[in-house]
Formats: C-alpha cells, structure tokens, sequence
C-alpha cells in the first residue's frame, strides 16, 4: 500500500525500494501494489504546521475513509504492508475493523520534521498499534513502544554483482557522483563550501555527476559551483551502471541523523570510496574502515575527507572494497526483506 504520490516517481529512491520490496516479498506472499489512496497533500516538507492546512489534511482524510473501507473489504487482503506517510492512520484503522494485521514500512517520522509534541505523540501512539512497524535507518530508536525492527536499503544481486571483475582506474578528471533526486535536506552547501577548501590545482581536476532527475536544486547549485558540473538526468539501472564504472568517489552530503541512504549502497556496489556524514545511523551500520566519514554540517571535515580520497587511492581501492563485500553479505535486497518476510509471516 502507497498513499504518498511522490513514492511512484520513476527514478526516485522511494520507487526503487517499493518495486524490490514487491518483488521480493512475492517470493513469499502474494503481494499486488495498491495507490488507489494516494492523496492531495503530503505533510512532508516545512511550514506545515498551521491549524488551516492540518484540518483540510485530516478532512480529506476522513472523507476518503469510508471509500477505502469498502474498497478493502470487497479485495479481503489477508494481510497490508504500507509504507508510512506522515500522520496518515486510515489503512491501519481499517485492518483494525477487518481483524487483519497490518505492518508499516516507515522512512520519516513526524518528529523528525517538525517539534510539535501533541503530533508526534499522537504519530507514536497510532504507530504502536500497528503489528509491527519496519524502519528504514535507525529510526526505531524513536519509536519507544512500537514493535519494530531497523532496516536499512539495499541493492539487488544483479547490480551488486555487476561489479565483480571492476577495478577503479584513477585517470586525470576525479569524478564525484550525487546519485539521487537533490533535496532541500541533503545540505548541498556543506559540498559547496568544502570545494571551496580544496587547493586550487586540485580543484582544477575535479567534475561533480549528478545522476537523477535534474531539478531547480540541480540548476541553482550549478551556477555557483567551482567545479564543472554535468547533469545525466535520471537513468535505468544499467546506465547507471556504467555510469558509475566511470566515478572515483561517491558523494553522500548529508541528512537526517536516523536517515537510510540508497545511493550510499550503489557507491559501495560500484567500488567507489565513499563520502558521507557520521550520523547516528552509518555510524551505527558502518565502521570506518569501509567509509571516509566527516563530521555533519562541517565543511572543513568534508573536504579533508575528499582530499584523502584524492591523496590516498590505495586506502580509497580497500575502503571500497571492503564496503562492497559488507553489501554482499548484508544489504541486498532479497536479504532485507528476507528478514521482513520472517517477521511478518509469525503475525499471520
């Protein structure tokens, strides 16, 4: 179940993890995709706590109610797995009423975004009744009733292994990758401001990749930049692979201290070194020898970072592979919802 429409945008991480997670879940149920509910307004995002916009939130939410309920009932689903969007309890109340279980797939908490306390009780409350609840990242931290287990994303065998036999070449360009859909969250300007640390002559050589849907985030950080930029727009899954055959270093800028990161295991498939933030949830997932991690929102960090990278290729090829065999043996996709498959199946 999908209620948020941004989660079907064709290249965006949302989908990716959506498409893997029904395919490999059919390994071991019979599970369709339903959006049939996807609403208006998303509730993700700044600025949305005023009393207007709540209302009309949960008012177009009350009126979809009874619709969903019927709709529901005449399908007579043994089971739903709905991947949480903010505040939005209408599937969870109708598996209440059908007497069936339901479990949530959760990669954002109201918490996370916004510091009204009566909200994110009410979010953790209803969570709780959930039968269980699966959190991308580290996020089950905040979740202090809620039966859940922390997961993290993946990538699939046939990408993963695509890699095998590759071996990074460093050639004059040093190429960086952002891989992904850029958000406002993803603090671009923490890379902008390192790029700005880095010596000239070696600045001089580095190019920044962008491989995702290009967008005003894209556009406005290319016309400040110091190193070329270029744009490959959003790709299929063998673009990207050959696209990242050709990278030197993959590039996570930052995000929410509990937040999983999906291009984090395409870089690490791909035998890049990677870059990215010590927040709570790496920290707690990866050790660093197998990432060049930096302090959150510290440039300086950051680009000490990629110059070690740059300065060191040998430590870059060992770090890297050494994040490729953890992929392997952790984060494929058959293997994350292998254990999803388990959990839910003893609720059955």
């Amino acid at each position: 179940m999908v209620t948020e429409k941004g989660c079907l945008s064709e290249h965006s991480g949302a989908n990716t993890h959506i498409k893997a997670g029904i395919h490999y879940l059919n390994h071991h149920f019979k599970v369709v995709l339903f959006t049939r509910f996807t609403i208006k307004r998303s509730l993700v995002g700044r600025n949305k706590d005023s009393f207007l916009f709540l209302l009309v939130y949960f008012t177009d939410l009350l009126i979809a109610l009874p619709r969903q309920f019927v709709l529901l009932y005449k399908i007579k689903p043994k089971f739903i797995y709905e991947r949480y969007h903010l505040l939005n309890f209408n599937t969870l109340l109708i598996c209440r009423c059908l007497k069936i279980p339901h479990f949530f797939e959760i990669n954002g908490l109201r918490k996370e975004y916004h510091q009204n306390g009566l909200l994110s009780g009410l979010e953790t409350k209803f969570l709780s009744c959930s039968n269980f609840c699966f959190c991308l990242g580290l996020r089950g931290v905040l979740l202090s009733n809620a039966t859940h287990l922390n997961i993290e994303n993946g990538v699939t065998f046939s990408f993963w292994e695509a890699f095998k036999k590759h071996k990074k070449q460093r050639k004059i360009d040093f190429n960086i990758c952002f891989l992904g859909t850029l958000m406002e969250h993803h603090r671009i300007e923490i890379i902008y401001q390192s790029l700005n640390l880095i010596p000239a002559e070696i600045l001089q050589r580095m190019v920044l990749h962008f491989i995702g849907p290009v967008n005003h985030h894209m556009l406005t950080f290319a016309k400040s930049c110091p190193i070329p930029i270029v744009l490959h727009g959003g790709q299929s899954e063998n673009k990207r692979i050959t696209l990242l055959q050709k990278m030197d270093c993959g590039l996570v800028s930052g995000g929410n201290p509990y937040a999983s990161f999906m291009k984090l295991f395409e870089y690490g498939s791909a035998k890049c070194p990677v870059i990215g933030p010590q927040t709570a949830n790496l920290n707690h997932w990866l050790e660093d020898n197998c990432i060049f991690f930096y302090q959150p929102e510290n440039p300086q960090s950051c680009a000490n970072a990629l110059m070690e990278i740059y300065n060191s290729p040998s430590l870059s090829q060992v770090k890297a592979n050494r994040l490729y065999q953890l992929i392997g043996k952790k984060f494929l996709w058959e293997k994350i919802f292998s254990a999803i498959s388990e959990n839910i199946a003893h609720h059955l």
